[in-house]
């Protein structure tokens, strides 16, 4: 009868571990990202890629800060977008050409020499997270789709990394640029993606 009931009791205390670490999100800057020197390794921001999902880069129409942008497509709406890293959303909502957007400042001063802001366009407008929101990365932050005139009505997530020694916000995190001037030049994502 004690074997039984300790066992029991290894299974409870287990359970609530397990609950309580699924429970908590990872914070932005506690989440334990591998990295290459002091740049992190980003991840896909859609799955399926290979079965269905595609994905351009190199496209004269990405220029300045989205000179090294990727259009990932699909042929329908709807494909679930997540964060290439933990952050927090420093602007979110509609702008013509991008259409829906996220933009997400990821940061960890411990461990990267830059902060990092990933660009998500043309989502179908539902399901985005709220401004200032802290992502882990683990729940979609919006669904592909074809909004604003940029998206020349296909389906496809336009994704862009810029970088900066700075903090910015709203739509200085959106365009990159303070005026005419780029404060968050485009960052070569590609071949840090996995």
């Amino acid at each position: 009868m004690k074997k039984a009931s300790v066992s029991s009791l290894f299974v409870v205390v287990l359970t609530m571990l397990l609950a309580i670490s699924v429970a908590q999100p990872v914070s932005a800057q506690s989440a334990s990202i591998p990295s290459m020197g002091s740049i992190p390794y980003f991840r896909y921001p859609v799955t399926g890629i290979g079965e269905g999902v595609s994905y351009e880069i190199g496209s004269l129409k990405h220029t300045g800060p989205d000179l090294y942008a990727i259009d990932f497509s699909y042929k329908y709406e709807g494909i679930d977008v997540y964060p290439t890293l933990p952050g927090r959303v420093v602007w979110v909502g509609y702008e013509k050409d991008y259409g829906w957007t996220v933009v997400i400042r990821h940061w960890d001063d411990n461990k990267w020499d830059k902060k990092y802001y990933s660009i998500y366009a043309h989502l179908t407008g539902s399901n985005l997270p709220k401004l200032w929101d802290i992502v882990d990365g683990t729940r979609p932050i919006g669904k592909m789709g074809k909004s604003g005139n940029g998206g020349n009505g296909v389906v496809h997530l336009h994704f862009a990394v810029r970088s900066s020694d700075k903090v910015y916000d709203g739509l200085t995190a959106l365009y990159g640029k303070s005026g005419s001037v780029i404060v968050t030049p485009a960052f070569n994502v590609r071949k840090y993606l996995h």
